[in-house]
């Protein structure tokens, strides 16, 4: 009989669905007597589908309340009897497992802060894994299990710098072709978080005689796509996969500052400049300490100032083969600790 583990991955963007496949990947690989389930829901249930996999969607909206998201994942712990129960930043998921006496393990690249309900569910987790590098969050005094710092975990890249000459061969981009890609992020929407005032107002102000913008517009195609129809050297697409080609290949790529898509960037050896509104307080801290990119405040940032920025970046590419290796430590660790939780019997 296979031991079964249910993944919470937290619906919030793609940054989480990603890496958790991954790491999905990997367990099955080692034990093939483990069944993984996934449960999601929003952006992080469709992303997972969208890759041809099984996934147990909640139902639930892309910012979930905690009281709703225990109650669902409540019943799904007691449904599916899980041998061990994985939470990807889904404190209710631990506090599920609790009620149930699941062992649980916690994947996160924050801590929360003291005296908050999240920071109270820690207390019941059997483990704890940052996907982050220590020295970053306090450590809250409910933990009771040694938590293991793993440094930023990527998930195994079809394409590396080493490919970026044959990807824009295929993008059909010259040499001469200065090539921006953006890619906002799918938790991030345009209405609460607009940059593409100034990103195009930038664009139009550089030099380049041949250039290029590819906006991934993803859950919000139809609104992007219609805003910018027309413009001259822009095109809309919905999806890239594998995201990490159409990042090899790019001069630069402008993001909201998200965490997963800035390291992916940084892996391939893609100069990034990230535009944040502030809304998302650990990213905030982690995302500037990325070598090869520049973090901005949307509020302080005009056309002018972006262009500037924009004209400054460069590649840096062994910064970028030493992210994956370390990245790839970092999963083979996840992987580890979650194979001692789940009996070998």
């Amino acid at each position: 009989m296979k031991h079964k583990v249910l993944f919470f991955s937290r619906g919030r963007g793609h940054g989480h669905a990603i890496p958790d496949m991954a790491i999905a990947d990997l367990l099955v690989s080692r034990n093939s007597n483990i069944d993984v389930r996934f449960a999601s829901y929003s952006t992080g249930a469709t992303t997972i589908r969208d890759a041809g996999r099984e996934v147990i969607d909640m139902n639930l909206p892309e910012i979930n309340s905690f009281t709703e998201t225990l109650l669902v994942a409540h019943g799904l712990v007691g449904s599916e009897r899980p041998s061990l129960v994985v939470a990807h930043e889904e404190f209710a998921a631990i506090a599920a497992a609790a009620l149930h006496k699941a062992p649980v393990l916690f994947v996160s690249a924050w801590l929360p802060q003291g005296n908050t309900i999240a920071a109270d569910t820690l207390r019941y987790a059997n483990s704890v894994v940052i996907i982050e590098r220590p020295g970053l969050f306090p450590i809250p005094t409910t933990v009771r299990t040694k938590i293991v710092f793993t440094g930023p975990l990527r998930r195994p890249l079809q394409f590396t710098a080493k490919d970026r000459s044959a990807n824009r061969h295929d993008f059909g981009w010259t040499e001469d072709t200065f090539s921006i890609v953006v890619v906002p992020g799918g938790a991030s929407k345009e209405a609460e978080s607009p940059i593409s005032d100034v990103v195009l107002s930038a664009f139009y102000r550089l030099p380049h005689p041949k250039k290029l913008l590819t906006w991934v517009a993803s859950s919000e195609y139809d609104n992007i796509s219609t805003r910018l129809a027309g413009l001259a050297a822009v095109e809309v697409i919905k999806y890239f996969r594998p995201i990490e080609k159409l990042l090899s290949a790019a001069d630069l790529v402008i993001t909201k500052g998200t965490r997963g898509i800035t390291y992916d960037c940084a892996a391939v050896g893609a100069p990034s400049l990230s535009i944040s509104h502030g809304k998302n307080s650990a990213d905030d801290l982690i995302v500037p300490r990325v070598r090869n990119n520049i973090a901005l405040n949307a509020a302080a940032l005009d056309a002018d100032v972006l262009a500037h920025y924009i004209m400054q970046e460069r590649r840096e590419e062994t910064y970028g083969d030493a992210l994956v290796i370390e990245g790839a430590r970092a999963l083979d660790t996840v992987v580890n600790e979650i194979c001692l939780l789940i009996p070998r019997h």
